[in-house]
């Protein structure tokens, strides 16, 4: 009798470890069927996440290259105080100060119009120009036209938060902010579905481009005068003076036929 017992309690045991066992693994059974079902969707959709996958990265990295033109702060680190962000902005100050200075009658020079142009403009620094670039210094007098030299240690130390006649030209030619939408489009060509692809496309890219820039100073430098069968020059007389020019279009057709011909290897 005594054994029974002791068979029965062994049983009774035996099966409350395995029903502990078993609610202990639900958890992980209930993953790895969840991790299974994904990966069968997955493996059933590849194309889907194929294409999902290289429209998140090109979207990601235009975002990334956009950043220097939607955002002002990046916009002027780079470019500096001109472009789209400065130039419109200091524009309307310029027509508010005119016409202000037009309807109270005022003259250059005077404290009217320097109290004037500090009311309106404040602590704001006038926009660089298109040769300026780094830290720059205007050097002409308040309300006129700024005049912007190079800074350097003897104009004073480089304070352009406090001081307005100090500013900042960024590192890139304004000229790149009109082309800078070829980024994006760049970017849509070169970005693809793996790190091998995107590497290829990226390398075909710029050796294109390097080609066609190549090719396009070539074709310059042989006819500087462009496709043109005469050229005509003005003399001291008021004459004109007419001679033709080198160009070729037969060479011309063959330059286009070699080039197509590097594009398509």
């Amino acid at each position: 009798m005594a054994a029974c017992i002791a068979v029965d309690d062994e049983e009774t045991s035996s099966s409350g470890e395995e029903f502990l066992l078993q609610q202990s693994s639900r958890p992980s059974l209930v993953l790895q069927n969840a991790h299974k079902r994904v990966v069968g969707y997955h493996d059933s959709h590849k194309q889907f996440f194929r294409n999902l996958s290289l429209a998140t990265s090109v979207a990601f990295w235009i975002t990334i290259s956009g950043v220097i033109m939607y955002d002002k702060a990046t916009h002027t680190v780079f470019f500096g105080r001109r472009g789209r962000f400065a130039d419109t902005e200091y524009e309307a100050l310029v027509d508010e100060f005119e016409q202000r200075v037009e309807e109270m009658n005022l003259t250059d020079g005077t404290a009217e119009t320097e109290r004037l142009h500090s009311e309106i403009f404040g602590t704001l620094s006038p926009p660089c120009n298109t040769e300026s670039l780094g830290r720059t210094v205007d050097t002409a007098p308040l309300g006129w036209d700024p005049e912007l030299v190079a800074w350097n240690a003897s104009l004073g130390p480089w304070d352009p938060d406090n001081n307005p006649q100090q500013i900042w030209c960024g590192y890139l030619d304004v000229t790149l902010e009109g082309l800078w939408p070829n980024v994006a489009q760049f970017i849509v060509f070169t970005v693809f579905g793996s790190t091998g692809e995107t590497v290829r496309l990226a390398w075909q890219g710029v050796t294109g481009t390097v080609i066609a820039c190549l090719n396009r100073w070539f074709m310059a430098m042989l006819y500087p005068d462009g496709a043109r069968w005469k050229v005509c020059h003005d003399t001291e007389n008021g004459d004109q003076l007419c001679h033709e020019s080198a160009y070729s279009a037969v060479v011309c057709w063959i330059d286009v036929v070699m080039v197509l011909f590097l594009f398509l290897i």
